[in-house]
């Protein structure tokens, strides 16, 4: 199970690296405009210098210095905000998540050699790939008599093609990546609606590993007890119990469990049941309802008969449609034993995020005792006040204890919900920003043509087309690209989604009709914004002045 979850991690980490990768796609492609941009402008002095004696690499050092330059000052941009926002991680959030065994799993972002140097491999390539190639575009030979001749104000067709191209794979990526990141959306907001089955309002949790103390089973439960009756005097604790786990977000006991008289049942198995002993007030502190029988209380001594309280999916797993109530129950551990189900509780999610129903049962902690142990208070008011009165009762009972881990138990039980949330939002915001660089880059990218149109506009202007003409001609060819830019992102996206949905081994569903309206809409508006304000500029143009060089 352990190597279940790191695989998952591992895809999870694989899959957001591949998705910042497609960002920097996107703000390379960016760039490679921009020096196309520039080498427009920059043509007839290329011309000049190529005449005066320039090499041709000399020229190309010269461009790539100034993509190097570029894109160094975006690295150490970026190497800044990124230790910015490991110091707000750490102060702000502090995660520390209980994993599938024994131990928490501290979350502290750090740089270390291994991420610094694919950065700058990945800063290598994209000036190679993104640097390069428009330089030498830029400085191949010509015809240098007719480039002086023409003086600055061409643009060559075969680079405002190429411009073209460049945003309509920008226009792709942006939309494939807004209908991939939408999965992790969706699968947020599912998370936000699940009812996991454990109250997490005021609750406050505090994980304890006495074996990492080294304490045996009678000083174990005689400190337990005090640091119970400690916070039991703090006005603002309404309940509290202890517990050598939780059905959801803390590790418990391995159990298997059967009837006397048959076989392990199925599901117990492939995974083994989920064991939780328990003081009698954990079902009141949690928030489990016990829907049939009872729960446990004094009679359920250490040398009483064993008894236990299964689930709901226990009951239906072992019992099938019989009663469950009265009937005996084989728990086989570390040992064997044969319990009597007393009670029936309502089920809650277990281990992970929206894993298989699994069994789980409880059983009395007098009966079965853990050194790893977690003591859970809920408060009259804010789950603060509940965790505050853990860790005051943990001073007062024994100096020497050291708590694992204390907090609410929103973000102590239900740390994998945490990062889902947060792997949720880091999808959307790098949606949004490939989003943001399209536009920008077809904002530029249209500016730029129409300043170089503005001859060819006076023109046209001057046989008679009307400012609404020249509106709609740049509109309709700043569109095209975008249009075709989207067709191709819709079918990336779905093929995304599909490679996504089965590395992830996520339960969404692959096309969504609200998809292909909710990705295109913004992405249509904002291009309308970014092609209006230079189509308005264009529509302005003054042909004498215009015309005043031709």
């Amino acid at each position: 199970m352990r190597s279940a979850i790191a695989e998952g991690w591992r895809r999870f980490g694989l899959t957001l690296i591949a998705l910042v990768a497609l960002v920097l796609v996107v703000a390379c492609t960016n760039l490679a405009n921009l020096v196309l941009a520039r080498g427009a402008a920059r043509q007839h002095e290329v011309a000049v210098r190529r005449a005066l004696g320039a090499s041709r690499w000399r020229l190309v050092r010269e461009q790539c210095t100034e993509s190097l330059l570029l894109a160094t000052g975006g690295a150490l941009a970026a190497y800044v905000i990124f230790q910015g926002l490991c110091v707000l991680m750490d102060v702000e959030f502090n995660l520390t998540l209980p994993m599938e065994g024994r131990w928490p799993l501290a979350i502290r972002p750090a740089a270390n050699a291994t991420a610094l140097w694919t950065a700058a491999a990945c800063l290598l390539v994209s000036l190679v790939v993104f640097g390069l190639e428009p330089a030498l575009q830029l400085t191949r030979t010509r015809d240098l008599r007719g480039e002086l001749a023409l003086g600055t104000g061409v643009l060559g067709a075969p680079r405002t093609r190429r411009q073209r191209t460049l945003l309509r794979w920008q226009v792709a990526i942006s939309a494939g990546f807004f209908i991939v990141a939408t999965m992790f959306v969706k699968y947020t907001i599912a998370e936000a609606q699940h009812d996991s089955g454990v109250d997490l309002e005021r609750l406050g949790v505090a994980v304890l590993n006495l074996r990492a103390q080294q304490w045996d089973e009678a000083r174990g439960r005689h400190t337990v007890d005090r640091v119970v009756e400690e916070t039991r005097k703090d006005p603002a604790v309404e309940a509290v119990s202890v517990s050598t786990g939780m059905p959801l977000g803390l590790p418990a006991i391995r159990l298997t469990l059967s009837q006397p008289d048959s076989g392990i049942a199925g599901p117990a198995d492939r995974y083994g049941a989920v064991g939780v002993a328990a003081t009698p007030s954990l079902f009141r502190t949690i928030g489990v309802p016990i829907l049939r029988g009872r729960g446990f209380d004094e009679r359920d001594h250490a040398g009483a008969a064993p008894v236990a309280v299964i689930s709901e999916f226990t009951a239906r797993h072992v019992f099938g449609a019989g009663e469950a109530i009265g009937r005996p129950l084989v728990v086989q551990g570390t040992s064997r034993v044969t319990a009597t189900v007393v009670g029936v509780a309502r089920d809650t999610d277990v281990g992970y995020v929206f894993g298989e129903a699994r069994p789980v049962v409880y059983l009395p902690l007098t009966q079965r005792y853990e050194p790893f142990l977690a003591i859970v208070a809920r408060s009259t008011g804010d789950a603060a006040l509940a965790v505050n009165a853990l860790r005051g009762a943990l001073r007062r009972a024994d100096p020497d204890l050291a708590a694992e881990v204390t907090g609410t138990g929103r973000t102590v039980l239900t740390g994998a919900y945490v990062f889902l949330r947060a792997a949720g939002m880091s999808a959307l915001g790098l949606g949004a920003l490939t989003l943001a660089l399209a536009m920008v880059g077809l904002f530029g990218i249209q500016s730029h043509i129409v300043a170089y149109r503005t001859r060819e506009i006076g023109v046209r202007m001057s046989l008679g087309a009307s400012p609404g003409q020249i509106q709609r001609m740049v509109l309709k060819d700043g569109y095209r690209p975008v249009v075709d830019g989207l067709a191709i992102g819709l079918f990336i996206g779905v093929i995304g989604r599909t490679i996504v949905r089965a590395y992830m081994e996520l339960e969404v569903s692959v096309v969504d009709p609200w998809l292909f309206f909710v990705v295109p809409v913004p992405l249509i508006a904002t291009a309308f914004c970014a092609c209006y304000f230079p189509a308005h500029r264009a529509a302005g143009v003054d042909p004498n002045v215009a015309l005043r060089h031709l």
